[in-house]
């Protein structure tokens, strides 16, 4: 067809074409960023870091939520708005927290993260929203529901079987695990045992009322924890490793699945 036959849209014509295509942008600019996550804390380059792209690897349409550079006042606003709540990797959690403040000495602490995870979790809580907690994570939401920490493993934890939880030179350093088969993490798997990745030097001692160990190390180190009786509350798993820099069908990925499915049946579109 030559330039001669074309036909020649009307000005109003072209008008309402621009504004449905705007229309139609925002939309999925809208739809794009209607899932949100909240964080406890991201650390580094918000595209590069390893949990934002863990959640986003299971929830591609999800914005993850940085709370630790949010004031405190906002945080009930924030948490309302998101699906879902994960408790990331970090700092030791203040041993005066869990009654044991003669071992600060043994501790690298922020307290204003402890603070700001504790009212977090109180109020996700009492929202609903699913929540996983990740090393740090699954530490201070044991003791934010009443539990307490081994302060230092390798001082602190007797066992005639040696494992090494920590190595300065990997962060990657691999020990294996053995999960409870009643338990929502046997579920998830399908694993009575597996191999996780290690990197810290804390661990959960006395585990909150309400809540059980469902995976273990070989020296007894408790290496995830859920809900005692989990029907008909929000999805809760908090384990020791990191899935999000761990190459694990089972231990990494059936958990961000599972996650991200709880996080769907809670949507909140804003």
């Amino acid at each position: 067809m030559s330039k001669k036959t074309l036909p020649m849209l009307k000005t109003s014509t072209m008008k309402n074409c621009i504004t449905l295509l705007f229309l139609l942008t925002a939309i999925n600019l809208h739809a794009k960023h209607s899932l949100k996550i909240a964080l406890s804390k991201i650390s580094g380059d918000y595209a590069s870091n390893n949990y934002v792209k863990f959640i986003q690897k299971h929830l591609p349409e999800a914005e993850c939520i940085n709370l630790y550079d949010k004031p405190l006042s906002e945080l009930p606003a924030i948490l309302q708005s998101c699906s879902g709540f994960v408790l990331t990797g970090g700092e030791d959690v203040n041993p005066a927290r869990f009654g044991q403040a003669e071992q600060i000495s043994l501790c690298q602490i922020d307290e204003k993260r402890d603070t700001l995870e504790f009212m977090a979790i109180q109020m996700a809580d009492e929202i609903g929203l699913p929540i996983l907690g990740i090393c740090r994570g699954e530490q201070i939401l044991n003791v934010a529901y009443g539990g307490t920490l081994i302060a230092d493993i390798p001082l602190l934890h007797k066992s005639d079987v040696q494992v090494k939880h920590k190595d300065t030179a990997n962060n990657n350093l691999p020990h294996a695990i053995h999960l409870d088969k009643t338990s929502l993490l046997y579920q998830i798997t399908g694993k009575r045992q597996g191999e996780v990745n290690s990197a810290h030097h804390q661990a959960i001692d006395k585990v909150a009322m309400g809540f059980k160990a469902s995976a273990f190390a070989k020296d007894g180190i408790i290496e995830a924890i859920e809900r005692e009786n989990p029907k008909g509350k929000p999805f809760f798993l908090a384990v020791q490793w990191h899935p999000e820099r761990w190459q694990s069908k089972y231990f990494s990925d059936k958990i961000g699945k599972r996650f991200a499915k709880a996080v769907r049946k809670a949507q909140k579109v804003i």
